[in-house]
């Protein structure tokens, strides 16, 4: 992990003082004089490669990139119901790379890097299209892929062998990867259900202590992921599910099961729904069908922000409970400077701030990024053994990230949050998520690689 006053020899504050003022004096012109102890030698290499993250996006002072682009593959939905999901992955790649700049490699060379985007899926997440999108980013070049949503990780980690590339999975929901059909080129960002069933509990525990032991009903689109999520949750919380209905996948006329679950008695509904048009109807329509009125309504995965943004729909979500909001949040740059300069960049570029998962993709492309520049090559090999030793900050966290090894998953946070009102608009928003409670990987939330199945191993 690069920091500043491990590069000079100072302390971190002092060393990006110092780093700003050789960058200045390399772009007007000026010698750059050397401390007379000589105890602060300092390698022009190594202030270069520290450019783009000194300057985060700033072009009149970044250095210009050349030699052949790097390209990485995105596997993400780029029409359909599931296009916002895409868009707001993709553009937290694309903040990242504004803020971070050419990838410093030997000789001094600064190499740009080029994303190529492939679709797997319209309306749902197919794992047989998304092994098809994975091989076809290996022949056109690519040295890592990411995004990868739900069964997409599942079908791109099936080739994984095939490909002989670093994988890191953005969004997923799905326990394979980091499981049983774990793979040495694989590597999980998002939590998988069983992390998330265990952030599940302690939050179902504080909250709903008293109805835990009474039937509740769980209702999702997702035959694959929901159905994973809820199974999860019911083992670690030991819930009673009077019915888990999966609806067909796009649902947008949620009425049937709605008027089912509102009637029933219980007092509890878990909505796992896919991050598309249908879960805007599914929040609407909870609200018109007065369901909220007559349970507490949990969403396990959360509510992307952009939905937030949509007429009606932050008012509407008042009273829901959302023990795992997928992805980070942007409201936790008062904790995280890292994250209040993504924050600014990402407004700058789109208008609006970053969603969860954008935030998940940026910190995905954080670690890709760190991992070619340290391994100094774009060979597949060395980019991984990078990728499972080094130490990370990123805009997710306050603390670096890193692969809990043998297995092959980040260790990341959940957030526990409820969506507010902010006090005056921040990056043109009105509502956010806001973070009740932080859970940690290690003291919260961790199940150990062998316990998981996952055995892949460290650098090889």
């Amino acid at each position: 992990m690069t920091r500043w006053g491990d590069v000079l020899g100072l302390s971190n504050r002092d060393g990006l003082e110092v780093a700003v003022r050789i960058i200045r004096a390399l772009v007007e012109g000026r010698r750059i004089m050397c401390d007379k102890s000589g105890n602060r030698r300092i390698a022009l290499r190594k202030i270069f490669a520290l450019v783009p993250l000194i300057v985060f996006g700033t072009p009149s002072l970044s250095p210009a990139a050349e030699g052949e682009p790097i390209k990485i593959g995105l596997v993400l939905p780029q029409n359909g119901p599931l296009k916002p999901v895409g868009d707001t992955i993709l553009h937290g790649f694309e903040a990242a790379r504004t803020m971070l700049g050419p990838i410093p490699m030997p000789n001094n060379q600064l190499r740009p890097v080029e994303f190529v985007v492939e679709q797997a899926a319209g309306d749902t997440w197919d794992p047989g299209l998304a092994a098809q999108a994975c091989l076809r980013l290996k022949q056109e070049g690519v040295v890592a892929i990411s995004g990868l949503g739900g069964g997409e990780g599942e079908g791109c980690n099936s080739v994984a062998g095939r490909l002989q590339i670093p994988i890191v999975g953005v969004n997923l929901v799905t326990a394979g990867v980091i499981s049983d059909k774990c793979t040495k080129w694989f590597i999980g960002l998002s939590p998988p259900p069983q992390l998330l069933a265990r952030g599940f509990t302690i939050v179902a525990n504080d909250r709903f202590g008293d109805v835990i032991k009474k039937p509740w009903w769980v209702l999702t689109d997702a035959p694959d992921w929901g159905r994973d999520v809820a199974l999860a949750e019911k083992a670690a919380a030991g819930l009673n599910f009077q019915t888990l209905d999966i609806a067909p996948p796009g649902t947008t006329d949620w009425g049937p099961f709605l008027t089912k679950m509102r009637s029933s008695g219980a007092p509890v509904g878990i909505l796992i729904a896919s991050w598309g048009d249908q879960y805007l109807a599914l929040i609407k329509q909870a609200r018109d069908f007065g369901v909220d009125e007559k349970l507490s309504l949990i969403a396990p995965i959360g509510v992307p922000e952009w939905m937030l943004y949509e007429p009606g729909v932050a008012a509407a979500l008042k009273n829901w409970t959302f023990p795992t909001q997928w992805g980070g949040i942007w409201t936790y740059e008062s904790n995280w400077p890292l994250l209040k300069k993504y924050n600014e960049v990402h407004s700058k570029l789109y208008g609006i701030p970053p969603g969860g998962q954008g935030i998940y993709g940026a910190s995905a492309y954080f670690i890709l990024w760190n991992a070619i520049k340290e391994a100094g090559t774009t060979d597949p090999q060395p980019v991984l053994n990078k990728l499972l030793t080094e130490q990370v900050e990123t805009p997710l966290w306050d603390k670096p990230l890193k692969v809990d090894l043998p297995g092959r998953q980040v260790e990341v946070p959940i957030f526990v949050t409820n969506v507010v009102k902010l006090p005056q608009k921040t990056y043109g928003a009105e509502y956010a998520h806001h973070a009740t409670k932080v859970l940690s990987y290690v003291k919260d939330l961790r199940i150990t690689p062998e316990k998981l199945g996952c055995t892949a191993g460290g650098p090889y």
